[in-house]
């Protein structure tokens, strides 16, 4: 009896979602042992209605513990090892950082690389109605419904510039000129580190590198010839071994490795598709 195929359906959040990214059902078998999850710059929590799941920081997946119903990964700077027990059936919610630090009135660094069980970092109503979707992980409606109660229970309050910082450091896929952008706030640089840096779990700058390598990323076509020199100029890179230094450093691969491991696993992928997954180890 073979295996059921792996599948994923997003559900992005609607235009009066301030809160929320996406979220997601997942369900099946990854068709690999473990997935290398890449940096996002967004906070995730996860509800697994099957079998347990190792995350962590050790590309020895046996180091890592086991979380058995849920949890949250932080906003990482390095790759997080994931590996299924046996098949995947999960629901996830992600977020904007500053989203957590809305709903908890706590700050999200002590998440930044961390994973952490979702029953001590979520609130209550959300947990529950994460916990609801059993049966209905693929309903529209109960991820919207989800949604709506994620902007409702977002009442604590962060300043309105870490947000406008963090939007515009988005939009402009990392290409900031940070000094420039700290002269525009209502307070000192340093404090806006600080702040932005309590809210987000990550410094402006790390920020800006995250969203670069994802622009990056994301221009990649797994079905063309690459020319990496030319991709990494495009997106601000013009010294080649800083490039390769600082795609490691997010990825824990080099350029060509990434693309060989993403077309491994994702032969049928496009442009955009899957870019922050690449298998650690096939079957």
């Amino acid at each position: 009896m073979s295996e059921p195929s792996f599948r994923y359906t997003p559900f992005p959040s609607g235009p009066v979602h301030r809160h929320v990214a996406y979220s997601f059902a997942a369900k099946g078998h990854i068709g690999y042992r473990t997935d290398k999850i890449l940096p996002t710059g967004l906070v995730v929590a996860i509800m697994s209605f099957g079998a347990g799941h190792r995350l962590g920081p050790d590309p020895e997946p046996e180091h890592n513990p086991i979380f058995e119903t849920a949890w949250v990964q932080g906003n990482w700077t390095r790759p997080l090892y994931h590996r299924p027990m046996n098949g995947t059936d999960v629901v996830g919610l992600a977020m904007p950082p500053q989203t957590l630090m809305r709903l908890t009135g706590q700050s999200t660094l002590h998440l930044t690389d961390c994973v952490a069980p979702a029953d001590a970092v979520l609130p209550a109503p959300i947990y529950a109605a994460m916990t609801a979707l059993a049966g209905r992980a693929e309903d529209a409606d109960a991820h919207g419904a989800l949604h709506d109660l994620v902007d409702r229970t977002a009442i604590h309050p962060v300043a309105p510039w870490i947000d406008a910082l963090h939007n515009r450091i988005a939009a402009a896929q990392g290409d900031v000129d940070l000094p420039h952008l700290y002269a525009e706030l209502p307070v000192s640089e340093r404090k806006a580190r600080d702040a932005f840096k309590d809210a987000i779990g990550l410094t402006p700058r790390h920020t800006a590198r995250i969203q670069r390598l994802l622009a990056l990323l994301g221009a990649v076509d797994p079905a063309d010839n690459v020319d990496w020199t030319t991709l990494a100029h495009a997106h601000g890179f013009f010294d080649q071994a800083h490039f390769n230094n600082e795609f490691r450093k997010l990825t824990g691969l080099y350029p060509s490795k990434y693309l060989d491991d993403r077309r491994t696993a994702y032969p049928d992928a496009r442009q955009g598709e899957h870019v922050s997954f690449t298998p650690q180890g096939m079957p």
